[in-house]
């Protein structure tokens, strides 16, 4: 009894009491610092906010300076660079596949999918597919960018110019009928 008696004296209150202010200061202090920690990483998050905005502007200015100091070139060149393409002879169904595609991109010219120049052409995706590799291997400059995992093919802007004034393909006027 009498050790009892000491315990409790010498602590002045229950396990409880003691483990309830221990529990209780313990939540304060892992608060306080769980607080600290996030005020940290917001102010980092900022930093890297503006880092970023600071990197996207310098980008702009690095894009500027390159199209100026192009211009300055062509400046000294006199003249400005004509592009030539080096196309191999294409087959009728190969033509056929390029007047869509550039007739296609006369109204869209954002880029054409495979799935609509095959609908434009009635034919197979893939058959279309394999067409506008030719293409490519062939030399016409398709270009070929991907929005949301989809494919969309565009023209060099001087080769479409180029096949508008020159003809440089031969495309006749009757393949142009058909297309349409």
């Amino acid at each position: 009894m009498e050790r009892k008696d000491v315990q409790q004296g010498i602590a002045g209150a229950s396990f409880e009491q003691v483990f309830a202010a221990f529990s209780e200061k313990t939540k304060v202090d892992l608060r306080t610092e769980l607080d600290e920690h996030l005020e940290a990483i917001n102010e980092n998050t900022n930093e890297i906010q503006g880092n970023f905005e600071y990197l996207n502007e310098l980008d702009k200015k690095v894009q500027r300076l390159s199209e100026k100091m192009d211009e300055i070139i062509l400046l000294l060149k006199g003249t400005k660079e004509k592009k030539s393409f080096d196309v191999k002879p294409l087959t009728k169904r190969e033509k056929q596949v390029f007047q869509a595609l550039y007739t296609i991109l006369q109204e869209c010219p954002e880029g054409v999918t495979y799935s609509l120049l095959s609908s434009k052409l009635s034919m197979s995706a893939g058959l279309t597919t394999n067409f506008v590799t030719n293409l490519i291997e062939k030399g016409v400059p398709v270009q070929k960018c991907y929005r949301n995992g989809v494919v969309y093919l565009l023209l060099d802007k001087d080769f479409a110019d180029l096949q508008a004034r020159e003809n440089i393909l031969g495309i006749n006027s009757l393949l142009s009928a058909w297309i349409r």
